[in-house]
């Protein structure tokens, strides 16, 4: 029989609050919320604080001309192969297709590969989804970029990477191009105000980026019925103002791009009423009975969304993002690109390194795939196996539908409504440790599709940051759950003092980003998934980076909800890190202790002053 003290203690209950008047409740959180709001501007040319800090404005002369060499080049080839009057006739089918992405900033495609091959796609994705997808309350999220054959495969890449779309992308940008994301989202019929679906420009205002959607009924090779694309045609023609630092730089941050009030939505109508000539307030529900959708849209200036609603069927979406080659880099690291490439001149562009001095070689692998772009355009034409170009004027929202919209896209349940009706726990009650990780378990389920707002800089430099983020965001249920047991034994009973103040939290951040900055440097090995294809570098790089700004956030949250994702991303991203060097640094342990409490104090501090109220 063992001795009285090597018998294993077992660990004391948890009370779920500690002792805290309501005068000091309500000063330690009013020093973590009720910064001053950023809201969203937007606004015509003219009245931008630094108009040079876009790129879009960037070698206009440059940009003409490539546009006229791409379809020179078309031209050529198609008049080659086709002759004068068909290549003409191609040519005019183009220029209106780019004509339209200009003028209205989308343009929508119905079926543009036959059914068949759409059932491949639909079977393929399916199974990645059901295997790697995140399954969240909110949606399902696939990092395509992991999965190269799918996104390359031939049978059905030409519904969302078809050399059509990729020469309408460059002709607007003016350039050549490279992929910088690759995603998939399914989602269920639910009515939410989440940052994943609100009404949006996307994150990059000084950029010029594109992107194409496909968007089907989940699991059928047929049109989307619910959960739809939703787009405000000439609003890509208006500008996110910026903000300009003491030292002439150029900055925004998220919440300058997201429109969830009345007063934020008219700004986009305004917009629109100018570039259209007369008052309009034009809304397209991008949807179809039968035909699965490909979207090419503006989505770097474009007012968008995903309409989450109670009713419809669930919905799948891939999204492809591409950008001028400003800044130069590649999607996929140079060793996994393989078999995607080979003896493919487009693809080895969009997936691997190029830079801003390879537009003529970029044109030329356009001429290796100009019949393709012309069979196409002739499908279009004809209307051959279904395909289309559908008229968004018959897509728009008609009074009660638009009043309908406009209710959801400000009205909807936040986060943190729906995480309050769950009533998940009551201040001072006593839980056994097992029960208290369950609870904290189903706090972070909810906190981390919370709002982040995330600055944004002149020279993008926190695009690397996306890789971090969603790994936090996107983490699935059973990977939270048995990455957070890890910390079981160290979490204590909460104390008031616990709950850290804005700045020593940036402070923690900042200190942990120092680690990560040392194993980027240091060219350190990292623990990363099976299929995760970034570089180890560039894994440390992302975390880095997302440190760094999770620590500038935390100083200006608006809401008590910012403070709480906000300080649950800066645990999230330490733990990420502590994984990545495989537990190597106690002082990275020991910030992720300090955060996970931080948390919990908080946490329970919202909720006393919920109750209260």
């Amino acid at each position: 029989m063992p001795h009285a003290d090597q018998i294993q203690q077992a660990p004391p209950d948890i009370t779920v609050g500690f002792s805290c008047t309501a005068e000091e409740r309500d000063s330690l959180l009013k020093v973590r919320a009720g910064a001053q709001a950023i809201h969203p501007e937007l606004v015509e040319a003219g009245k931008v604080r630094k108009l040079s800090a876009y790129k879009r404005f960037w070698n206009l002369d440059t940009k003409q001309q490539f546009r006229e060499q791409l379809v020179e080049t078309l031209v050529a080839e198609w008049r080659t192969t086709h002759g004068p009057e068909k290549a003409e006739t191609a040519r005019l089918l183009f220029v209106r297709l780019t004509s339209e992405l200009d003028q209205r900033g989308a343009v929508i495609f119905g079926s543009l590969i036959d059914n068949e091959a759409f059932r491949g796609l639909v079977d393929e994705y399916t199974r990645i989804n059901n295997s790697l997808g995140s399954q969240s309350w909110i949606h399902s999220y696939i990092n395509l970029g992991n999965h190269l054959d799918f996104l390359g495969n031939p049978a059905f890449s030409g519904a969302f990477l078809h050399p059509l779309l990729v020469a309408m992308v460059s002709c607007q940008i003016g350039g050549p191009l490279r992929i910088v994301d690759a995603r998939g989202k399914d989602a269920e019929p639910i009515s939410v105000l989440a940052q994943d679906n609100m009404l949006h420009i996307d994150n990059t205002p000084f950029n010029d980026e594109y992107k194409v959607i496909l968007t089907w009924e989940r699991g059928q090779a047929s049109g989307p019925k619910g959960q739809n694309f939703v787009i405000i045609p000439g609003t890509h023609q208006g500008l996110r103002n910026c903000f300009v630092n003491e030292q002439g730089e150029a900055w925004s941050t998220e919440n300058a791009s997201v429109f969830t009030s009345d007063q934020k939505i008219e700004q986009a109508f305004d917009i629109q009423s100018k570039v259209f000539g007369h008052p309009s307030a034009a809304v397209v529900e991008i949807k179809h009975e039968n035909k699965p959708l490909t979207t090419v849209f503006a989505s770097g200036s474009l007012v968008h969304h995903r309409y989450r609603t109670e009713g419809g069927r669930p919905r799948s979406c891939l999204t492809v993002c591409f950008r001028g080659v400003d800044n130069p880099g590649q999607f996929v690291d140079t060793k996994h690109l393989g078999d995607i490439v080979e003896d493919h001149a487009l693809n080895r562009f969009l997936f691997g390194f190029h830079d801003k001095n390879s537009g003529a070689d970029f044109i030329a692998a356009f001429a290796d795939r100009a019949d393709e772009i012309f069979e196409k355009l002739k499908d279009l034409s004809l209307q051959w196996n279904g395909a289309e170009i559908v008229d968004q004027r018959t897509r728009e929202l008609s009074g009660p539908e638009l009043e309908t919209w406009k209710a959801l896209c400000t009205r909807a349940p936040t986060v943190e409504t729906l995480k309050a009706r769950e009533n998940l726990f009551k201040v001072d009650e006593c839980l056994a440790l097992p029960q208290f990780m369950d609870l904290i378990e189903k706090l972070m389920i909810f906190d981390k599709h919370g709002p982040l707002d995330l600055i944004l800089y002149e020279d993008s430099h926190e695009e690397i940051r996306k890789w971090a983020r969603n790994q936090i965001r996107e983490m699935k249920f059973d990977s939270l759950k048995k990455r957070l047991a890890t910390w079981s034994h160290l979490v204590y009973q909460p104390a008031r003092e616990d709950a850290l103040a804005p700045l020593a939290l940036k402070v923690l951040a900042e200190e942990v980003a120092g680690y990560a900055l040392r194993s980027m440097q240091g060219d350190e090995k990292a623990v990363l998934g099976e299929s995760e294809k970034i570089s180890a570098r560039d894994a440390y790089r992302s975390l880095w980076q997302l440190l760094l700004d999770l620590g500038e956030a935390i100083l200006r949250c608006e809401t008590n909800q910012d403070f709480l994702s906000t300080s649950l991303f800066i645990f999230w991203a330490v733990d990420t890190l502590d994984i990545l060097q495989q537990h190597a640094h106690k002082a990275v342990q020991a910030a992720g202790v300090k955060l996970l409490a931080n948390y919990i104090a908080t946490t329970i501090l919202v909720e006393m002053q919920r109750n209260a109220k």
